[in-house]
């Protein structure tokens, strides 16, 4: 066996056989990478082994390469394994983290749902007192002393009634002030009108039904045009103790002062407009 075949090299150029011992190709010139001795599973030997399948076109065979060769043919195909094994690995965390983001919505928006939101609660309050409401009115209504039809009876009466008396009544409309001759203003001082010589006695209802002694329902003032001057005649018309009253305030200075009328027609119709509403 010749020294060519104990350790086959060729020209990484021309692919001219070489000797163990060469260190340029007899044939074309080129350099030669030196070879250490026994360094058949080297990465030389691959090299050599390399460079002999591109002489004669064959592929290497893992039979012809040393063990070293054989372990770095291996480890591309590991680190593949490797690399796999990974991204394997890293999917499946990432499919962990997503299905836990939606566990944790999906267990958010069912609590979301459970419970009633605001609208919910007051829409069920307002419903809830409504019956409430509902029967307080009914029970207001009931225990009215004094409608809107009974005032406007009043004050059909008190028109077709004053020109009898030659004098002309205002109203207090439930918005403007009413104001007197001698000064005093209504409903603003009912709280100093006098009644038995004490005051805060007389205040302004709507059906009747009040905190004061006497609860009023309507105003009528007349101020006078004849001497002596300044005059005026205020009536009240009231409940006392739920009963119609119609005190009479006729000062013309001083506190203003009402006492229950003596005018017979005026108390007669109220009463008999207020009894009619029972």
């Amino acid at each position: 066996m010749s020294k060519n075949e104990m350790h086959p090299r060729f020209c990484g150029m021309c692919g001219n056989p070489l000797g163990n011992d060469d260190k340029f190709c007899d044939k074309c010139g080129h350099p030669v990478a030196p070879t250490t001795k026994g360094a058949e599973g080297t990465a030389t030997g691959v090299t050599t082994l390399a460079k002999e399948s591109m002489a004669t076109g064959a592929n290497p065979t893992p039979s012809r390469l040393s063990s070293s060769a054989k372990k770095q043919l291996k480890l591309p195909h590991q680190l593949g394994k490797i690399q796999l094994s990974s991204i394997k690995r890293n999917w499946l965390i990432g499919a962990g983290v997503v299905i836990l983001i939606v566990g944790i919505f999906t267990y958010l928006h069912l609590q979301n749902n459970a419970k009633p939101s605001q609208q919910e609660i007051k829409s069920a309050e307002q419903q809830t007192s409504q019956p409430t409401a509902s029967a307080t009115s009914d029970q207001t209504s009931a225990n009215s002393l004094w409608s809107a039809q009974q005032a406007k009876q009043l004050d059909e009466f008190i028109q077709s009634w004053s020109p009898t008396m030659h004098q002309s009544y205002e109203a207090y409309d439930g918005r403007h002030e009413l104001s007197t001759a001698t000064g005093p203003k209504y409903p603003k001082d009912l709280a100093r009108e006098q009644v038995d010589g004490q005051t805060n006695q007389l205040g302004l209802s709507k059906d009747g039904n009040g905190k004061y002694a006497y609860n009023v329902v309507a105003i009528y003032n007349s101020n006078n045009s004849k001497r002596p001057l300044p005059s005026r005649i205020t009536y009240f018309f009231c409940y006392h103790n739920g009963q119609p009253v119609v005190l009479v305030d006729e000062t013309r200075d001083g506190e203003p002062s009402a006492h229950p009328t003596q005018n017979a027609d005026v108390a007669a119709n109220f009463n008999r407009i207020a009894n009619a509403h029972k």
